[in-house]
């Protein structure tokens, strides 16, 4: 899976206390797939972490789980959204974050949900 989280996304996640080493980085002038050649210079901001390892680190630092849930539109055969929904242990139940044709774009809505509202 190589789908990178945006820029706004690495560097909120940065100031939430995600390190987690990426080979691609964000710097003053985009997305690098080389991060140790820009790392040590005043142009390295960030790094550029995927979809998979942003969940991955909700699971195991912050114990949030997001649920990303295939629903079947029957009125168009080949249609499918996805739901997500957050699982985190200051909210009493789950919290369904909407729906989205993609499911990249279920995960991006689930994490920015997480990353302005629960830590």
């Amino acid at each position: 899976m190589d789908d990178y989280v945006s820029f706004d996304i690495a560097k909120k996640l940065k100031k939430k206390g995600f390190n987690k080493y990426s080979d691609r980085s964000y710097t003053k002038i985009g997305l690098f797939n080389d991060t140790e050649t820009y790392k040590s210079t005043n142009e390295f901001y960030c790094y550029a972490p995927t979809i998979y390892q942003v969940l991955k680190w909700l699971r195991e630092k912050k114990e949030v789980d997001l649920v990303i849930e295939p629903i079947f539109c029957y009125d168009k055969k080949t249609h499918r959204e996805y739901g997500v929904r957050v699982f985190a242990p200051p909210l009493n139940k789950p919290v369904q974050c909407g729906y989205f044709n993609k499911w990249e774009k279920a995960s991006i809505a689930g994490i920015k949900y997480v990353l302005d509202k629960l830590i």
